[in-house]
């Protein structure tokens, strides 16, 4: 049991220890169904007792008045640097430094990821890991990825992201109502565009819904950023796309388009939550359908499952000594526990909870492992 993914182990044998309420939500439906922004320092908080105090102690002696880089390896606004703004204060609070915040955006991720990989590791680099493109990147042999993730050092993680399913709302797209229409599409002269990024881990999901559900698509890409994305959807280059729930929020609220699946529920105190009442789940969908009956389409789904529980990793340099990686991991864990983060973030429309760096890392090998058998789907369409 310990070494399927945490979605398979809680659909096959009921299983929710160690999962946050995201994980906790979507394994039930399962169950059924079968820039630099300095932080200024602050004084330390304590959240939660945590573990080897004696070498946390040494970490944050080590960390006081020093300046931590903390790179989010996207744009200013999207989710990775929503969350490192979330993040940095109590860091700084928790260890007694500085905590600025960079944005390194190109390469889909993976150049900011890139820097905090090869950065001297001397604790005073960390980032976010973005699991969808780079297991896309690995399992195609991409050369744009030039480090393995899974030697780096897991520090934590975020709780799963809400992906939604979007129709544009025009008379060109009219067809396509719900999530059932798309499963009706023909595979000749009914095919749905779909307006995906390039690589990326919502273009990951799609194609796995895609593959799981049997819809038959015509992918649009070339999109290098969510941003550009969204531009494209809303001018009409295709019917459907799939975003964070955050940035799907105000294209449904202005009435420019339509959700029709939710990857897993809305967090009770969500903000977005009313624009997406009675969207129905990824579990919902499943628990509806007979047509996963095929063994590709079971092995799409359980990849499905492992994209759908992927999450923004916080790790530093893989050589980072122990002691400034257990402080590092103490405060991540300390800050995703604060009232006033969990507060903000669900402002913002962003999932809460967390996981530590171990069982972060022992999902994404379980990712890696699922998505080789789907290379064919994403040669497809990436390459």
């Amino acid at each position: 049991m310990e070494t399927g993914s945490v979605f398979r182990r809680a659909r096959l044998h009921g299983e929710t220890r160690r999962t946050s309420p995201a994980k906790v939500a979507l394994a039930a439906g399962l169950c059924a169904a079968s820039a630099v922004l300095p932080v200024a320092a602050g004084a330390a908080t304590s959240h939660r007792s945590l573990p080897q105090k004696t070498d946390l102690q040494k970490g944050k002696a080590f960390y006081q008045g020093k300046t931590i880089n903390f790179v989010s390896p996207a744009s200013p606004g999207g989710g990775f640097d929503q969350w490192a703004r979330l993040v940095a204060p109590e860091l700084a609070s928790y260890l007694h430094a500085t905590v600025n915040v960079s944005n390194i955006p190109a390469g889909n991720t993976v150049a900011g990821q890139d820097f905090v990989a090869h950065a001297a590791p001397d604790g005073l680099t960390v980032g976010w890991m973005n699991a969808g493109p780079d297991i896309e990147n690995t399992v195609l042999n991409l050369p744009a990825l030039n480090f393995n993730p899974l030697r780096e050092a897991f520090l934590g993680a975020t709780a799963p992201g809400q992906t939604a399913i979007v129709v544009l709302n025009t008379p060109a797209c009219s067809q396509w109502t719900n999530f059932d229409s798309l499963i009706s599409a023909s595979s000749s002269s009914n095919q749905i565009g779909e307006v995906l990024q390039t690589t990326g881990t919502g273009t990951f999901f799609q194609l796995m819904v895609n593959t799981a559900f049997g819809i038959h698509f015509k992918p649009i890409t070339g999109y290098q950023s969510t941003a550009a994305q969204s531009q494209g959807f809303q001018r009409g280059d295709g019917c459907l796309s799939e975003f964070p729930a955050a940035t799907a929020d105000p294209l449904v609220k202005g009435g420019k388009a339509r959700a029709i699946m939710l990857s897993v529920p809305l967090q009770a105190g969500a903000a977005i939550a009313p624009d997406f009442a009675g969207v129905p789940t990824l579990a919902q969908e499943y628990a509806k359908k007979t047509i996963l009956a095929s063994k590709s389409r079971t092995s799409a789904f359980q990849t499905l499952s492992d994209v759908a529980a992927s999450t923004r990793i916080f790790f530093a340099p893989a050589a980072t000594q122990t002691p400034e990686r257990d402080a590092l991991e103490a405060a991540f864990q300390a800050a995703m526990k604060n009232p006033t983060l969990i507060s903000m973030a669900q402002a913002e429309g962003n999932p809460v909870g967390q996981e530590t760096g171990a069982f972060a890392k022992t999902q994404f090998a379980q990712f890696l492992k699922d998505s080789k058998r789907e290379v064919p789907v994403l040669q497809s369409v990436i390459g």
